[in-house]
C-alpha cells in the first residue's frame, strides 16, 4: 500500500480550497527550508565506506552492470483494503438481495414463484435507488484509497544506473509520476551513531533518500522548493542492517558491481500465491520485531487470518499491472526492447493464465466439487 508515497505526493500539491487537505495541509504545513548539506558531509556518507559488510536486503529486482532497481518500502503492504472493499461489495449484494425480499414480503410474494410484472418492477426500482448511492459511496470515498494497493502500478521502482549517475523513479501519476534526480544530489536518510555499542541497539526502520526539488505547489509551504523522496527496502531488523543496504547501494554507483555484486537471489516480479502467503506471514515488521518469539508464535495461531490476507494480497497483485520505465531511460540503461517488450507482457498476460490453476482446486475443495470438472469439461468439448 502506497501510503507513504500519497502522502508525501499530496502534501507538494495544491488543495481544493476548503476541503479535508487544504485543512490539513494549514495545520501540518510548516516552510520548507532549502535542503543544506556541507561538502565535506555530503563526501563523508556519499562518497566514502560507512559500513564494512554489504547487504542487498533481498530488495533488487534487476542487477546488470550498468544499473540496478530496487523495490520500494511499501510494495509488499497491501491486501487488507482489497480485502475490506471485497467484503462491502459482498455486503452490498446481500443487502440488495434482502432489501427485494423484504419488498417482496411485504406485498405478499413468493420469491420462489415465476417473476411477475409487479415483482419486476418492484426489483427494477429497488436496483435503480440503491445502485447510485452504492456507487456513488464506492467511487467517491472506496475507490481513491483502493487506488492504493491496487488499478495501479504494482510495484514502484527505483533505479540507479552508475554510468549517466541518476536515479529514476518509476511511479504512477497520482503518486508523483517518474522522476529523474542526480545521485550527487542525494541524501540518504542514514542517521549516525556515536559509537558501536549504540549503532547494536539503534533500530532498523527503512532507508529513505530525499532530493530538492522546484515542483512544489503547496500554498502554505512559502517556497516552490520542495523535496522528494523514496522508500526504499522493507523494514530493516537493525541499524547493521540499513547501513550495510545502504552501502550496497553507494557502493554500486561509486566502486561499480564488483563491489557490490548480483545477489544470489533477485526479488521475484511474479504473482503467486506461496510469494504472497509468505509476505504477508513475515509481517514485515521494522525493528526485527517479527522474529520475537511471541510473534512466531502468533503467526502460526492467526495462520487462517494470514491466508485469508494472502488472498487479498494476490488479489490486489492481479488488479494492478507491471510498468516500465519510458524508453529514453531504458535506452540510457542499455536495456534490450525486445526483453522489456516480451516482459511487460509476461508479467501482465502470464498471471492471468496460471492463477485458476491455483484457485479451482481450492474453490472445489471448499465447495466439495469435483477438482477435474475443468479437464472432463475439455475432454468432452475436444
Amino acid at each position: 500500500m502506497y501510503w507513504m508515497e500519497w502522502i508525501s505526493y499530496l502534501n507538494r500539491k495544491r488543495p481544493k480550497p476548503g476541503s479535508i487537505l487544504d485543512q490539513y495541509q494549514s495545520q501540518t504545513t510548516t516552510p520548507v527550508k532549502r535542503i543544506e548539506s556541507e561538502e565535506g558531509a555530503r563526501e563523508k556518507y556519499l562518497y566514502q565506506r560507512c559500513a564494512e559488510h554489504i547487504d542487498d536486503h533481498h530488495a533488487i529486482y534487476r542487477h546488470t552492470n550498468t544499473y540496478i532497481d530496487v523495490c520500494t518500502y511499501n510494495d509488499d503492504k497491501r491486501g487488507l483494503i482489497t480485502l475490506v472493499l471485497a467484503v462491502f461489495t459482498w455486503g452490498g449484494g446481500l443487502a440488495w438481495y434482502s432489501v427485494i425480499d423484504i419488498w417482496l414480503e411485504l406485498f405478499g410474494l413468493s420469491p420462489n414463484q415465476a417473476v411477475s410484472t409487479l415483482e419486476f418492477w418492484i426489483a427494477f426500482i429497488g436496483f435503480t435507488l440503491t445502485t447510485p448511492v452504492y456507487c456513488y459511496v464506492l467511487l467517491r470515498f472506496g475507490f481513491p484509497i483502493w487506488r492504493l494497493e491496487a488499478f495501479t502500478l504494482r510495484r514502484l521502482v527505483v533505479r540507479f544506473n552508475r554510468k549517466t549517475r541518476k536515479v529514476y523513479l518509476l511511479r504512477p501519476p497520482h503518486l508523483g509520476g517518474v522522476a529523474e534526480y542526480d545521485w550527487d544530489k542525494t541524501e540518504a536518510g542514514v542517521p549516525e551513531v556515536e559509537n558501536a555499542a549504540d549503532a547494536a541497539g539503534a533500530a532498523g526502520g527503512f532507508l529513505l533518500l530525499a532530493w530538492e526539488t522546484d515542483d512544489n505547489q503547496n500554498p502554505y509551504a512559502g517556497t516552490s522548493q520542495g523535496v522528494d523522496g523514496a522508500f526504499l527496502g522493507g523494514p530493516c531488523d537493525d541499524y547493521a542492517q540499513l547501513v550495510g543496504f545502504w552501502e550496497y547501494i553507494r557502493r554500486f554507483m561509486e566502486e561499480g558491481p564488483q563491489a557490490a555484486p548480483r545477489p544470489r537471489r533477485l526479488r521475484t516480479r511474479w504473482p503467486n500465491p506461496v510469494s504472497s502467503l509468505l509476505t504477508v506471514f513475515r509481517l514485515n515488521l521494522p525493528g526485527g520485531i517479527g522474529k520475537l518469539p511471541f510473534f512466531r508464535v502468533l503467526r502460526v495461531i492467526m495462520f487462517p487470518a494470514f491466508f485469508i490476507w494472502m488472498l487479498g494480497h494476490q488479489l490486489s497483485q492481479l488488479l494492478s499491472y507491471e510498468g516500465r520505465f519510458p524508453k529514453a531511460i531504458r535506452r540510457v540503461s542499455g536495456e534490450s526492447e525486445l526483453g522489456s517488450l516480451l516482459a511487460l507482457i509476461g508479467y501482465n498476460l502470464l498471471p492471468l493464465l496460471y492463477t485458476p490453476l491455483w484457485v479451482w482446486p481450492l474453490f472445489a475443495w471448499l465447495d466439495n466439487q469435483d477438482p477435474w470438472l475443468p479437464w472432463h469439461w475439455l475432454r468432452s468439448w475436444l
